[in-house]
């Protein structure tokens, strides 16, 4: 009898010590949490083993032990999955804001107006539409004179219109949030 005492205060000192190792490994609070709870359930078992054994319970507990067990390793590896998939959101919509710019430029480019800087934001979600276009078009001087640089500088505002409506239309942003600058 007083082996079987030793032996249990024994295991409760090793498991405590186990519980304290492992606690302290685990870096994040939010993954703490679900190994707290089995270890806490261990614990419990361990303490009233004592009184399961002499009442016949032991195995039922083993298997509800292993029920929730389960159950929880499921809540976590579900928690894990939304964290990929918000990170992997992430990394799709900066991916999509990059090459929309890309796109952008190009046809800035192509439409006369090369070098512009161009900055996309798209609206959360997977829709595709941006919800802030801006663009800073450079204005390039060919003339000295000050009503041949007043007509460049109405022609590339007018350009930067017509290139406004069709952002407008194709990426389904209100025009009001493409900004639009011409840079001296």
């Amino acid at each position: 009898m007083v082996e079987e005492i030793l032996q249990w205060l024994k295991n409760i000192s090793i498991f405590l010590i186990f519980m304290t190792t492992v606690l302290n490994l685990i870096p994040e609070k939010e993954d703490k949490k679900p190994v707290q709870f089995f270890l806490g359930i261990v614990m419990v078992l361990i303490f009233f083993q004592p009184v399961l054994k002499a009442g016949g319970l032991e195995q039922k507990m083993a298997q509800t032990l292993d029920r929730l067990t389960l159950e929880e390793e499921a809540a976590a590896m579900e928690n894990v999955q939304i964290r990929a998939e918000s990170f992997e959101k992430q990394y799709y919509v900066g991916t999509w804001e990059k090459e929309t710019e890309r796109q952008i430029r190009m046809y800035l480019s192509e439409s006369g107006i090369p070098g512009a800087a161009v900055s996309v934001t798209l609206e959360p979600g997977n829709t595709g539409e941006a919800k802030e276009i801006r663009i800073e078009a450079p204005m390039r001087q060919t003339s000295i004179y000050r009503e041949e640089q007043k007509k460049q500088r109405e022609m590339l505002d007018e350009k930067l219109t017509e290139i406004k409506s069709v952002l407008s239309e194709v990426y389904g942003t209100d025009p009001a949030h493409i900004m639009v600058e011409i840079s001296e």
